[in-house]
């Protein structure tokens, strides 16, 4: 439960929670607080110019108190302890699979592991609440009262319908990042399921675009990529265009306003506006904000598409590195992912069409988007193998040309060691050998997968034998 936190008597004035109000009331009495909180604001403001030390300090008592208003509502919100209520009495059968509201304008996702837990959930949710409040679509079914989303198992049938679903994330990658263990990881569907929340934020109402959604799509995005990135995978192989964002001054800025808007900032928190703008200018304000997050997210989505090729390469890689029913596993998990990002870019493109007419399409939304139907009508991984930036470990240069010596010295951190280290050396070698296999045949092989020493598991149990075997490469200019 939130901690209570008291706020001053003129603010209190304008709307008390009190225990037993529905989420509808909460909602009222909080946007009616909170507008009365800007007015007062606004009215000090008034007058002060940008670089007065006196708007730093306001808009920081600003932020204090919205959020002190925000949390008294949350503390009557039944909703947090509801959710810990269904997990335990449902045996988590029923789960929540977002994070918890961080204020009443928050929604609720859940998902039901089995069809018998989401309806009996249902039912109970029909007796308290009553039929009127409670919506039944194939694939979920909605808790008005509570602003609830409980998400059926996924079917075939339920995943194509879902596709044309603002609100739902039908990649693999996408249901893997809500926390459905049974999804494959994507680092693309991933990207692509967030487009669509994206698009659809602006699409589907051009004049009254979902400034949280927009910020909330970006900044999952982001983040997800933000690794890659910073280890320098990336390189120069994005198109100019996106590798130019790279650099813009802008970018980062946006990044950081879209963090505030996502955790329910408000524009005026973020600096996308200020409170003494009249309403034509913050319209003007966010409406060029909204043009930057697009720029942004097109060069997030170029560097998604690179960081997915890679990540289907190495799957690809290990489904003919691997016999058998490894091999298969692999072969499933790429055809599972990619059939998925397929189906949803399809889906996409009524939404692409819809916001190509408003006029509301870069240049650099082509490039990216362009770059997407490519790859993922394509052949995919076979196609691309050649051209993706292969992930490369750095070995300490040897001190003589014995290239086996200097892996295994590599692999123990092995220096000038103790004799009771020298002792342990091969048990050292063998456990780190099980964690860095995967690098390493990724790094001697690269995309010559047709090789015999990259095709067989025969020897990889076998550490000396497999470094051995990799000497035999090392001519071939595929390591360093």
């Amino acid at each position: 439960m939130i901690r209570r936190l008291f706020l001053p008597a003129v603010l209190l004035a304008f709307a008390l929670p009190a225990h037993g109000q529905s989420l509808a009331e909460l909602r009222i009495q909080e946007a009616q607080s909170l507008n009365g909180l800007r007015d007062e604001f606004r009215a000090r403001l008034t007058g002060l110019s940008l670089d007065d030390n006196d708007l730093s300090k306001q808009m920081n008592e600003y932020s204090l108190r919205k959020k002190q208003i925000q949390e008294q509502f949350l503390d009557q919100d039944d909703r947090i302890s509801e959710i810990g209520d269904i997990e335990k009495r449902t045996n988590h059968q029923v789960n929540n699979s977002g994070s918890l509201p961080r204020t009443v304008d928050a929604d609720v996702d859940l998902f039901a592991t089995s069809d018998s837990a989401a309806d009996a959930l249902a039912a109970e949710w029909v007796r308290k609440f009553g039929e009127s409040n409670v919506t039944f679509i194939s694939y979920k079914i909605l808790n008005l009262a509570t602003d609830t989303t409980l998400w059926y198992p996924l079917t075939p049938e339920r995943a194509n319908a879902m596709l044309f679903d603002a609100d739902a994330f039908t990649t693999e990658g996408g249901k893997e990042g809500t926390g459905i263990t049974t999804a494959v990881r994507s680092e693309l569907g991933w990207a692509l399921a967030n487009q669509g929340k994206f698009l659809h934020s602006q699409a589907d109402d051009p004049a009254h675009p979902d400034i949280h959604i927009v910020a909330k799509s970006l900044v999952k995005v982001y983040e997800r990529n933000s690794a890659f990135v910073d280890d320098g995978l990336i390189g120069a192989d994005l198109p100019p265009g996106i590798e130019s964002l790279t650099r813009h001054p802008k970018a980062q800025e946006v990044y950081e306003q879209a963090k505030i808007i996502r955790r329910y900032g408000d524009v005026f928190e973020a600096g996308i506006a200020l409170l003494t703008d009249s309403q034509a200018q913050r319209e003007a304000k966010e409406a060029a904000w909204f043009a930057l997050t697009r720029a942004v997210f097109a060069r997030e989505e170029g560097v998604a598409l690179r960081h997915g090729a890679q990540q289907e390469v190495q799957d690809l890689y290990e489904a003919n590195f691997w016999l058998g029913k490894r091999g298969e596993f692999f072969r499933q998990r790429l055809k599972r992912s990619r059939d998925s990002n397929r189906a949803t870019l399809d889906a996409l493109q009524p939404l692409w069409d819809t916001y190509s007419k408003l006029g509301a399409m870069s240049e650099l939304d082509r490039v990216a988007l362009n770059g997407l139907i490519e790859y993922v009508r394509g052949p995919g991984p076979a196609a691309v193998h050649s051209y993706v930036r292969k992930e490369r470990l750095i070995i300490p240069p040897a001190g003589n040309s014995d290239r086996t010596a200097t892996i295994v010295k590599y692999l123990s951190d092995l220096h000038a060691g103790t004799a009771r280290r020298q002792r342990n050396l091969d048990n050292v070698v063998q456990a780190r050998w099980s964690a860095w296999m995967p690098k390493f045949r990724k790094t001697v092989c690269g995309a010559e997968l047709a090789k015999a020493s990259c095709s067989s598991p025969a020897d990889v149990n076998d550490l000396p034998a497999f470094i051995i075997q990799s000497e035999r490469l090392a001519q071939s200019g595929l390591t360093r």
